[in-house]
C-alpha cells in the first residue's frame, strides 16, 4: 500500500533520504509499544492484535553504524553513521 507508520525520526530520515530511508532505532521503536526488546523485532502477536501489517512499519537498525545515505541539498550525498 502507500501507507506507512513510524516514529518522529523515521520521519525526518524519510524526508532527508527522498523517501529512500524508512528505518528507526530499537529505544524509539519500543515507544511504539509495538517492538519487542527480547526479540529485536516488532512483536507479530501485537501486530495481529492491532491489525497493523509489519510491511508498513519501519525497519529497525542500531543507533550507531551506517544506516544510509541521505542528501542534504540537490547532489549533495552525506553518509548516515548512528540515529
Amino acid at each position: 500500500g502507500d501507507v506507512i507508520f513510524g516514529t518522529t525520526d523515521s520521519f525526518v530520515l524519510w524526508h532527508l533520504s527522498n523517501g529512500k530511508l524508512h528505518i528507526t532505532d530499537p529505544s524509539t521503536a519500543s515507544r511504539t509499544l509495538l517492538f519487542n526488546i527480547n526479540i529485536m523485532d516488532w512483536d507479530q502477536n501485537l501486530l495481529d492484535a492491532f491489525q497493523v501489517p509489519k510491511c508498513m512499519l519501519p525497519t529497525v537498525k542500531p543507533s550507531a553504524g551506517y544506516v544510509g545515505d541521505i542528501e542534504l541539498t540537490p547532489g549533495n550525498m552525506f553518509s548516515l553513521h548512528g540515529l
